[in-house]
């Protein structure tokens, strides 16, 4: 069913009625539950904290104000606001395809398919039959398989190797790859186990640094790396020359600091700092030198998240953007048609047809669950981006941005 458009509400009719110009969200009084205000407490991630119940159920405008700025916020988040120009995702990938199609909610081959298969009048607007769509589901579950095998695969593998592993061999027939794709699947899962295993060898690394004289360490930073660790230094010999000037008015400043003038700890943290970019510089051109069509920048990045999440513990490494590419590839050369529907459908009013169905989709789940029953608008949303992205570090992000444009009127009190 189509939602309603909110009377009164400009920002939220444009967005409900398929349009990307949203005007300024009001500066009104910010209402953090539906019934009033609810000061919310939080501790480091995570949902926000359980505040006051609700005692009344949403209204439908307010229902639809609140999957509007859902929506609002995850367009801000995937592809930086409605003023941004829509484009695939930027991560190059083995495939030679993008993971996600040009669309505002960054849409993947497998989130379009699943908003297909529930909604016929999605399947009906674009002319997807259920054959169609079965057969673009097997194909993907058999890639996604393929993918999985061959990344689990240890190094030094050959392509007859490969395609002769049970898993591979089970599902290479459906997917439509051939044997100059698996090879370069088989590239990627070297280059990818080659970073795993890599990052953690920067202790040992940093350890070899820390033997060099300082004016060695020094050679292999760069100016600013070295700009930064010599900054305390700095600091206290003008602190020291200050206290001198007060006895001796013709006292000139001090020299600038050199590596000899750092303590031990900041030196062995100009160390660390040099150790870990130079093994994430090498690992990253290893990926980008190993034939895969993955450029410098790509490389780096997913060198960076892999890393990010080994010291953290937190999130999800981002090669799965590599397995989503392969999905989507191997759709739309085996089944061309389908994956043609598929990218008209995904891409849609921009991506913005399935963006509002997908919210709406969200929306009345947690709203129909009776566990969320207590739960308000920013609990509510907080789960939503969490569900979209699968990450808590995503709706940690995403939860500020709904805060400072959800702004709703208390629910009329009961007669």
């Amino acid at each position: 069913m189509e939602l309603q458009r909110l009377a009164g509400n400009a920002a939220v009719t444009r967005l409900l009625a398929g349009r990307q110009t949203w005007a300024e969200a009001p500066r009104a009084e910010r209402v953090h539950g539906h019934l009033g205000v609810v000061t919310i407490q939080r501790a480091g991630g995570g949902a926000p904290a359980t505040a006051t119940a609700a005692k009344a159920e949403r209204t439908p405008e307010q229902i639809e104000r609140l999957i509007a700025d859902i929506l609002r916020v995850i367009v801000e988040m995937e592809v930086g606001g409605e003023d941004k120009p829509v484009t695939e995702s930027s991560y190059d990938t083995s495939s030679g395809t993008r993971a996600s199609y040009r669309s505002r909610v960054q849409a993947t081959l497998v989130w379009t398919l699943d908003l297909l298969g529930r909604h016929k009048e999605l399947r009906d607007k674009f002319g997807l039959t259920t054959d169609e769509l079965a057969a673009a589901k097997e194909c993907a579950a058999a890639v996604r398989a393929v993918w999985q095998a061959v990344m689990a695969l240890p190094a030094g593998t050959t392509l007859d190797q490969a395609k002769a592993d049970r898993a591979v061999s089970a599902n290479l027939s459906k997917t439509g790859l051939d044997d100059a794709d698996l090879e370069r699947m088989l590239k990627f899962g070297v280059w990818r186990s080659e970073v795993i295993t890599g990052l953690p060898e920067r202790p040992e690394h940093i350890a070899e640094l820390n033997k060099l004289s300082a004016e060695a360490l020094a050679a292999q930073a760069t100016p600013k790396e070295l700009k930064k660790a010599l900054a305390p230094a700095n600091k206290r010999a003008l602190a020291e020359w200050r206290k001198e000037k007060a006895k001796d008015k013709k006292k000139r400043p001090p020299p600038a600091a050199t590596v000899a003038d750092l303590t031990d700890q900041e030196r062995q943290g100009l160390a660390a700092v040099v150790g870990d970019r130079q093994v994430v510089e090498r690992l990253a051109k290893a990926g980008a030198g190993a034939g895969i069509g993955i450029g410098e920048r790509s490389a780096a990045r997913y060198v960076a998240e892999q890393k990010k999440v080994m010291d953290t513990k937190r999130g999800k490494p981002h090669w799965g953007e590599d397995q989503a590419a392969w999905l989507r590839y191997a759709v739309e050369k085996s089944l061309p048609q389908v994956g043609a529907k598929a990218k008209q459908a995904a891409e849609d009013d921009e991506g913005m047809t399935l963006g509002r169905m997908d919210v709406k989709d969200r929306v009345a789940a947690l709203i129909g669950n009776k566990s969320n029953k207590a739960l308000n608008d920013e609990q509510l949303a907080w789960k939503a981006f969490k569900a979209h992205n699968a990450d808590e570090k995503y709706a940690d992000k995403a939860l500020p941005k709904f805060k400072a444009i959800h702004v709703v009127e208390p629910a009329p009190k009961a007669q």
